[in-house]
């Protein structure tokens, strides 16, 4: 058996949006039809990406290339949806991405709406994936997920969110301005980047996943 890092999905604020089906010119890269509140929504291959959609993560992309090819290359997958949460859409885009590194899974989640919609279900049955559940109000018991990987997480990021502060400070002082502590996607990024950079290379090490 094999204990690896595998994808991490980032969810931003917006209309659905999946960066992974865009070209760097701003195309569609496949079809892709789905719909949000009862509405149909298609994205054809070939066509431009509607004004404005995903414009953060696109720039970003654009602006900052290396760090861009960096995180996708370590599994970063960004997302958008309204409540900057997993619904239903966004559930099968990742069904999506797992059956193209794993052809049959069984995949464990919680009982959030998301996964438990419909059209997540039937993505999963044609994916091949057999799901399982985690009953409610026994995270902390069995949910390694949380207890295990997130929780570790959680407290890299706050390391490093300490650093930024420090960097912070020094650069207005360096540049004799006021200090302000706002961060942008930029600096989301960095973070994020530099949290799973360093969990990779302590856990594989010593096969802390598996274990």
């Amino acid at each position: 058996p094999i204990g690896s890092w595998g994808i991490t999905s980032l969810i931003f604020p917006g209309a659905h949006f999946r960066a992974s089906n865009v070209s760097p010119e701003g195309l569609w890269l496949e079809d892709d039809i789905f719909f949000v509140n009862g509405m149909e929504k298609i994205c054809k291959a070939g066509q431009p990406v509607q004004a404005g959609l995903g414009s953060g993560l696109r720039k970003f992309r654009d602006e900052h290339p290396d760090m861009w090819d960096e995180m996708v290359a370590m599994g970063f997958r960004f997302y958008q949806q309204p409540a900057a949460f997993e619904d239903a859409v966004i559930s099968h885009w990742k069904i999506q991405e797992q059956s193209k590194t794993h052809g049959q899974t069984v995949c464990l989640r919680d009982l959030f709406g998301g996964a438990l919609a419909a059209s997540s279900r039937d993505s999963m049955f044609l994916h091949q994936q057999i799901p399982s559940w985690i009953r409610a109000k026994i995270t902390a018991l069995i949910q390694v997920a949380d207890t295990h990987i997130i929780r570790p997480m959680k407290l890299k990021k706050l390391q490093h969110d300490d650093d930024l502060r420090h960097e912070l400070v020094k650069l207005s002082q360096l540049e004799d301005t006021n200090l302000i502590f706002k961060c942008g996607m930029y600096e989301i990024m960095r973070s994020l980047l530099r949290v799973v950079r360093d969990l990779k290379e302590e856990w594989e090490a010593d096969q802390y996943i598996l274990k």
